[in-house]
């Protein structure tokens, strides 16, 4: 009788553990939120400062432009698996990237920036790009 009890309450306890351990393997979604910054700058130029300016601001209004029509925004959240999402937004931002041209009358660059903040903490750079202008 002892030993059936014994073999019982371990078998109780076996279940026990892996309904616990299934219970805890569903964790929730990961929720990942992208964004699309400017992480570095330089610009100069010679002539009149106000044309200069202007065509910096339309350069960056252009590439900005560009990632929002990709994206539909700068930042956004993605759930589901992140490999996945991260080479889905890599492959655009890439794309976005090397379509861009620039309209010069400036000289220097920006850098723009894809970075990945999971909401389980943490933040990762995923990939950036150089735009460089030559006036």
């Amino acid at each position: 009788m002892k030993k059936t009890f014994i073999g019982a309450l371990m078998s109780a306890l076996l279940v026990l553990c892996a309904v616990s351990f299934t219970a805890c393997s569903d964790d929730a979604e990961e929720i990942n939120f992208y964004s699309i910054t400017i992480t570095s700058t330089q610009m100069s130029g010679s002539g009149g400062s106000g044309d200069i300016l202007t065509n910096y601001y339309n350069d960056l209004a252009a590439i900005e432009a560009a990632f929002k029509a990709e994206f539909g925004e700068l930042s956004f959240n993605k759930n589901g698996d992140t490999a996945a999402n991260d080479k889905d937004a890599v492959a655009r931002f890439n794309k976005v990237a090397s379509s861009v041209q620039l309209n010069g009358g400036w000289s220097g660059y920006v850098v723009y920036e894809l970075v990945r903040t999971a909401s389980s903490g943490g933040t990762e750079s995923l990939a950036s790009h150089r735009f460089e202008s030559q006036q």
